[in-house]
């Protein structure tokens, strides 16, 4: 670059590009157009470049180069305070416009009855500094596809093998350790019953269509089909039953814990241990999606 810069560009200043001041904002803290070219994610000659045109559309010579690599000149000092606040104006900007285009959207979270029945529980929490966007809970047996934009957000207890996801074990302890349940007012805590036992008395497990459940997979390999005495489409229809009845059924601690109505009368189960993944797509880095995911994980962390 030379050292005496003049501008023909009669337009000048005025059609100066953002991408250019964050350029200049940038070599001034790292000093060195390769290092910046890295986070910029481009080659040093293109950051040489941006440079050299933006100080000819300027008019002023920005950086000397030497052995301490890119040196502000005393007019790239004086710019560069303004330069400054521009960048931080630019970026206020751009969030501005990503939290206006989330306005009024639908972010669509898909999920087991059971996890769907607790977030529903805890919307204050789902909620948490989540403004002018809804928040859809599709909680069905089957996983809506998050890659054909069925979803924005997945909750699965298996970990999904394959597809441009990103994934997030969450830490949840021992809440997804399932028990069984019955009325508190029929069954007091000192009373356990033995897995021989589980013949004498009356069970609710599920309707034919949910048999790839986890705890219908195993009420069904473990209760006799003649002790089943209610089977019911979904868990909140299982907790009603058994807060009207006698009957017993297998629940995740968390929620069975949440009914007050209910008590632990056997377990845990060990073979029922599972995980709880949150999945995204790989291509969203917005910050609504980011949030939501978050305030699902502090929910879960509460309990612990």
């Amino acid at each position: 670059m030379c050292d005496n810069i003049h501008t023909n560009n009669k337009e000048g200043i005025s059609n100066m590009n953002w991408d250019d001041i964050r350029i200049f904002v940038s070599v001034s803290k790292e000093k060195s157009f390769s290092l910046t070219a890295k986070k910029q994610k481009t080659t040093q000659a293109t950051i040489s470049r941006r440079i050299q045109n933006f100080e000819q559309q300027i008019g002023h010579k920005l950086f000397d180069r030497g052995q301490e690599g890119c040196v502000l000149t005393p007019q790239g000092k004086s710019l560069l305070k303004y330069a400054n606040e521009m960048h931080s104006w630019a970026n206020a900007f751009e969030e501005k416009a990503k939290s206006i285009n989330n306005q009024d959207r639908d972010v669509i979270i898909t999920c087991g009855n059971m996890i769907g029945r607790y977030l529903s529980a805890n919307l204050s929490q789902l909620y948490d500094n989540i403004d002018d966007s809804n928040i859809e809970i599709r909680a069905t047996p089957k996983q809506l596809d998050l890659e054909k934009h069925e979803a924005d957000i997945s909750l699965r207890n298996t970990r999904p093998k394959s597809g441009q996801l990103k994934i997030r074990k969450l830490d949840v302890s021992n809440l997804l350790d399932f028990y069984v349940y019955g009325n508190k007012k029929r069954y007091c805590e000192k009373e356990k019953i033995n897995i021989d036992e589980f013949d004498q008395f009356s069970w609710v497990s599920y309707t034919k269509d949910m048999a790839d459940l986890f705890s219908a997979k195993w009420l069904n390999d473990h209760i006799d089909e003649k002790n089943i005495k209610y089977r019911l489409s979904c868990s909140s229809l299982l907790i009603e039953t058994l807060k009207n009845s006698d009957a017993l059924t297998i629940l995740p601690q968390f929620v069975g814990e949440s009914s007050e109505h209910l008590i632990k009368v056997h377990g845990p189960i060990s073979s029922l241990k599972s995980s709880l993944w949150l999945v995204r797509r790989n291509d969203q880095s917005d910050k609504l999606i980011h949030d939501i995911a978050n305030n699902i994980e502090t929910i879960f962390k509460s309990r612990l």
